[in-house]
């Protein structure tokens, strides 16, 4: 599920045969994520989930309709504040762009929450519907309720047996 990288830490989360498996365990679980992410490869375990618990609050309520708590947004601010960065121009790919450069992959993360709770993109900002699932995603259909194919087949079916 591609998108921004606070989208990404919030569903670091796996629903395995019915049991919810966190996929940030150990330090070697963070840096795989953070590669993938195409962050510097440095961080405390525990300052990441921390932070995934305040993005995930943060999503929960928004897309709820509902306003993030003033905790979750200080958090949120407290993590992406560890390291000031300026906006950088980026012409090469022939359209200008705006990079905001750093070298603190927490803080990113953090600013990447910020743009997604405060950008247009907030109200394509959905909780995947199907029952244990934790995951979240960006949609472009008001009306799509499940994070991937495989939650809407599992509700489905759930619900086809349970008319027998």
């Amino acid at each position: 599920m591609a998108g921004p990288p606070a989208l990404s830490l919030a569903n670091t989360w796996a629903l395995k045969r019915g049991r919810l498996r966190d996929l940030l365990t150990d330090p070697d679980d963070l840096e795989r994520w953070l590669e993938r992410e195409g962050l510097p490869d440095r961080g405390e375990l525990a300052e990441f989930r921390a932070l995934r618990a305040a993005i995930t609050r943060a999503f929960t309520a928004l897309s709820r309709g509902k306003q993030p708590p003033a905790a979750t947004i200080a958090q949120i601010n407290q993590a992406s504040c560890r390291e000031p960065v300026a906006p950088q121009l980026d012409w090469a790919g022939g359209e200008p762009q705006v990079e905001l450069a750093g070298t603190d992959p927490l803080a990113a993360v953090a600013r990447s929450a910020i743009t997604l709770l405060a950008g247009p993109d907030r109200h394509r900002l959905r909780e995947c519907q199907a029952p244990d699932c934790p995951l979240f995603f960006l949609t472009g259909n008001p009306r799509r309720r499940w994070c991937s194919t495989a939650c809407g087949t599992r509700v489905r079916v759930t619900r086809h047996l349970a008319r027998g």
